[in-house]
């Protein structure tokens, strides 16, 4: 897939207003493993400073927080079982005005052994 060709990085736009809400997303490790925790950072690349950032990620919120305003940083858990790619949705809030955008970034299964338990 060429997802998993592309780096970790990727640049977005939005789907309601693609000229305004763009960002850069980033993970830690750079490939992502199903049933893992990774740190999702997040850098908007749009015209003007974001205020705050919601996001939700497999049925979950994301909580990101910023230290200098630019970058905004979290934890995500990638559920065990899914596909070959993990949904992201952000609203990007500038004052009054909520940008919305739609990512997705590639991630591998995981090698979880199983074993075959018998009572006795």
């Amino acid at each position: 897939m060429v997802a998993r060709l592309l780096s970790a990085t990727f640049v977005l736009a939005a789907l309601a207003a693609p000229a305004r809400a763009q960002v850069a997303l980033q993970t830690e490790p750079e490939h992502p493993v199903r049933g893992t925790l990774i740190r999702v950072q997040v850098t908007p690349t749009g015209p003007g400073p974001v205020t705050a950032i919601e996001g939700r990620a497999a049925g979950e919120p994301l909580h990101l927080r910023t230290d200098d305003g630019v970058t905004w940083s979290g934890l995500l858990g990638i559920p065990v079982e899914g596909g070959d790619s993990m949904r992201v949705s952000l609203v990007l809030i500038q004052g009054p005005a909520r940008d919305t955008v739609e990512a997705a970034f590639a991630v591998a299964e995981g090698d979880y052994p199983s074993e075959r338990l018998r009572v006795a």
